[in-house]
């Protein structure tokens, strides 16, 4: 770390343009030369919610092949009764104009619609018809109207299709091919069929919904929201800042870090041609927090080194906060890490680029901002706002968390068993049209054509007979007939449509009043050939052994779409042989998230809480250290799932993430404080004592960051997409809570505990192979040798310092690592000189058995000693018995070597 600081400091300038030049690859990707834009692409489709080769995601790609997609735009005229000439002419004039704009294949509307009519002088025995349209219908036989109505509000081909139920509402359906959802949006699709349906229908109420439509809607919302909130956070990160430090050069520098580890996050999306969706959204904002967190740390070191006088403050604080600092981007990355093993392709992307961004805000943090403070400096510090409030509240802390540890520890672990029962209560679930504002347009006109029309999303049931010709068969076509019955009589179908319904649209002048298709397989496959149109393609393969089934559900939660499945999937396993029937769509796919929602989340959770805890282990040298550092974070986490179950609030993919990321967050402050703890620890020697002194110096930086991450997660509430409130508010509450746990809880637990650091024992200098040149660390490796030297004490003292006085009593053992010193006694005024002892030799132990000093002992030259006591090999003991025993063995040789001597010398 010594040669990292000095590095930055001397090439500071250099490390300036450098960083500068670097910020100029992710800026060049982000920007559209052509358009003038942001050349970030935001895709809110469904296939990002799921594994590539998921097997439903395919099947469903080989059915729109085979029936189209559902790329449609509905568009509604409500309360505008269509069944007049008027109307009419308005919906063809509407459906003209419609088929002109961009991506637009075909339009259906009550205007293309054909009806077959019996010409009445040639009889109906030769069948002789004429296809005429409503309008002309209605035109050339006016006094028809009422059988055209009932014709079209008794075939489910156009009812609830086309024309709703009750005859007021007219639907045109818009299908679209060839066109981006990028382009979807930025050519203004959505508002310019709202105008032409105005301009053309004034009277009417113009309701659009559909897949393209939705999915511009959540494009366009993402993209406001980081236009919109970004800034939001940035302004709340300045005056944070500003609050914090009171200087400009304080806020810009941190700003301008933040903001390069925003930009290379951004723009490495961008050059890997990734897109933004309803997850990755997320990411910036969450960048913009951290990278907060992370400066007001920095900066806090850096002021403390300026308000103390220190000659090199950048160099000073870089010494001080650069291993923690590494160390909590490590954790808070693996909480990213875990969520990689999520089955769902945006979850994956987020755990990805969050933990990319995560390097990047350690790296500016950590690089351009001890540089530009090198260049620039921020002045000394003037007195910090609140320091005598926040000095006041850590000595009341740390008085409360040593006087009442065992009750502050049990209420936290009493108050899990709330927490795991709500938890016990949590539904997994989502609603994506529920997600935007009840007043938004786009839940508006879904919600009311859901109404209207009695389902405005679509199942695709595929049913397959591996038999040409197979749905001609009366047979095949009844068991359509029997399916659809039975859907429509669950209340979660408004209606269906297949081509049983088609059939009997075309034949109905040809057969017996109340016959559906003739029993006849022949006579039912002309009438397919003969009328066959982009309707039917939409039905039936043109070898008529593929049927598609269309049902329209009217409710939008996953949930309820879940239990309707379950029914429909074991419905269809009753179906006559050789049909067998599959359920597909959009819709299906979005329902499926459910069950790998919940896997994926278990599963990546579990993983981060192990991959932490592994890393604290280490970190802090111990399973038992790693496990106390673990547990504060642990209590958060639980309360965020018994919150979820609680509030009613579904486990969705968003709220998936948070889990993993407060652990990853939470820690970063735990660390702190404990790094804080383990030093005060070691240089007082009082754990209880350095609770205080702990608390002090991290209770502002701690309070500061951590009101910065709540506030920044809070700017999301104001987002108009609901999994973005809910993210906001819930990540917030959990930090909070995170913060309350550790000004209380890790105090308490720690405050009687001697922590040893991975980084003590990185930094501790015992010498030359100490596990060799030391008798003591015999048989074991250097790291168990600065082990047992951190839970101890290494003191220097200059020439000429007694550090024993014979006939004292004194029960600490020493250990030289440097220098001499002298063993001698006074006996009849003489002195005596019994011993020198160098480096490696124990001194003491004989005291330590008889609580008496049996000898002088002083320092011949400066010497480094290492001392420790019983308290220290009891501790040893308990949480180090591999390296306590071997202690206690070269402890007994050494007593015994130094009784072989003195019986010697006796003799």
């Amino acid at each position: 770390m010594e040669r990292y600081a000095s590095f930055v400091v001397r090439h500071a300038r250099t490390i300036l343009v450098l960083v500068l030049l670097a910020s100029l690859l992710p800026l060049y990707g982000l920007i559209d030369f052509d358009t003038r834009g942001l050349a970030l692409k935001v895709d809110p489709s469904i296939n990002q919610l799921l594994p590539k080769n998921d097997p439903d995601r395919l099947y469903f790609e080989r059915v729109r092949e085979v029936f189209g997609g559902d790329d449609q735009a509905i568009v509604v005229l409500g309360n505008y009764y269509p069944l007049s000439m008027r109307a009419l002419q308005v919906i063809s004039t509407l459906t003209g104009q419609l088929e002109t704009l961009p991506g637009v294949r075909r339009v259906a509307s009550l205007s293309t619609v054909l009806l077959p009519r019996v010409l009445e002088d040639t009889g109906g025995a030769d069948g002789g018809t004429e296809l005429l349209s409503i309008a002309q219908w209605m035109e050339n036989y006016p006094g028809d109207a009422d059988h055209v109505r009932e014709r079209l509000l008794s075939n489910p081909l156009y009812r609830d299709v086309l024309i709703a139920a009750d005859a007021r509402s007219s639907a045109l359906i818009v299908d679209f091919e060839g066109i981006s959802d990028q382009d979807f949006l930025s050519r203004g699709i959505v508002q310019q069929i709202r105008d032409l349906a105005t301009a053309s229908a004034p009277d009417a109420e113009v309701w659009i919904t559909g897949a393209p439509v939705v999915r511009a809607e959540i494009s366009r919302t993402l993209a406001d929201n980081q236009r919109q909130l970004l800034p939001l956070i940035v302004g709340l990160v300045a005056g944070l800042l500003m609050f914090a430090f009171r200087s400009v050069r304080g806020v810009l520098l941190p700003m301008i870090a933040i903001g390069m580890a925003v930009l290379w996050t951004l723009g490495t999306l961008a050059w890997t041609g990734q897109s933004l969706n309803l997850v990755t959204a997320l990411v910036a904002p969450v960048i913009v927090t951290l990278g907060l967190a992370y400066a007001m740390h920095v900066l806090s070191e850096y002021y403390a080194g300026t308000q103390a006088g220190v000659d090199n403050p950048v160099e000073e604080m870089l010494r001080t906060v650069t291993l923690p600092m590494l160390l909590t981007g490590l954790t808070t990355a693996a909480g990213f890490m875990a969520l990689m093993l999520n089955p769902l392709t945006a979850v994956r992307e987020f755990s990805l680029l969050s933990t990319i961004g995560v390097f990047y805000a350690v790296a500016t943090v950590l690089l351009f901002l001890p540089a530009a403070l090198v260049v620039f400096g921020c002045g000394r510090a003037k007195a910090p706002p609140g320091e005598k409030l926040f000095d006041a509240l850590a000595a009341a802390l740390s008085r409360f968390n040593t006087r009442h540890r065992t009750p502050i520890i049990l209420l936290g672990m009493l108050l899990l068993i709330p927490a795991f029962y709500g938890a016990s209560k949590i539904e997994v679930g989502t609603e994506y049209i529920r997600g935007f504002s009840p007043d938004a347009p786009v839940r508006h006109d879904f919600e009311a054509i859901n109404t209207a029309f009695g389902g405005a999303h679509t199942l695709s049931i595929v049913i397959e007979a591996y038999v040409d010709d197979a749905f001609t068969k009366p047979v095949y076509l009844e068991e359509i007939a029997d399916l659809q019955a039975w859907l429509e009589g669950q209340p979660e179908i408004g209606s269906t449509t297949s081509v049983v319904d088609y059939l009997t649209d075309v034949a109905r002048e040809y057969l017996e009043e109340g016959e559906r298709f003739s029993q006849n397989e022949r006579l039912n496959k002309q009438l397919l050939v003969f009328s066959g149109s982009e309707a039917l393609e939409k039905l039936v393969d043109s070898n008529f052994h593929t049927a598609h089934l269309i049902a329209r559900a009217n409710v939008d939660d996953t949930r309820k779409i879940a239990d309707l499945l379950g029914r429909v999937r074991e419905r269809l396993t009753h179906l006559r042989e050789p049909l067998n029937a599959q359920v597909t769509g959009t819709t299906v796919l979005v329902t499926s998230t459910v069950d790998d929602l919940v896997r994926g989340q278990t599963t990546s959770f579990g993983v981060a809480l192990v991959v932490v805890y592994l890393m604290l282990a280490a970190l802090f040298t111990s399973h038992r250290a790693g496990l106390m550092a673990l547990l504060p974070n642990i209590i958060p986490v639980a309360f965020y799932f018994g919150m979820l179950g609680f509030a009613g609030v579904t486990l969705n993919p968003t709220t998936s993430l948070i889990a993993t990321i407060a652990l990853g967050i939470a820690v970063d402050d735990t660390l702190h404080y404990l790094a804080r703890f383990n030093a005060n620890a070691r240089s007082s020697g009082a754990e209880e004592g350095a609770t205080h002194t702990a608390l002090r110096a991290v209770l502002r930086p701690v309070t500061l960051t951590s009101l910065a991450l709540v506030l920044g997660f809070l700017v999301l509430t104001f987002s108009d997409l609901r999994n973005q409130v809910q993210f906001g508010a819930l990540a917030a509450a959990t930090l909070f809570i995170a913060w309350v746990t550790d000004v209380t809880f890790t105090p308490a637990l720690a405050s009687r505990m001697r922590i040893v650091t991975l980084w003590d024992v990185l930094r501790l200098d015992l010498g030359h192979a100490p596990q060799k040149s030391i008798p003591l660390f015999h048989g074991l490796n250097v790291a168990q040798a600065r082990t047992f030297a951190l839970m101890s004490e290494i003191m220097e003292r200059p020439r000429g310092t007694r550090i024993i006085a014979e006939g004292e009593r004194g029960d600490d053992m020493f250990v030289v690592i440097e220098g001499e010193l002298e063993v001698w006694v006074n006996r009849d005024d003489k002195h005596l000189n019994l011993t020198t002892m160098r480096r490696g030799n124990v001194i003491g132990e004989v005291g330590f058995f008889a609580q008496r000093r049996t000898a002088n002992v002083d320092a011949m030259t400066d010497v480094r000693l290492l001392r420790f006591n019983a308290g220290t090999l009891e501790q040893l003991r308990k949480r180090r018995p591999r390296i306590a025993s071997t202690v206690y063995r070269n402890l007994a040789r050494a007593q015994a070597e130094r009784l072989a001597r003195t019986t010697e010398l006796v003799k």
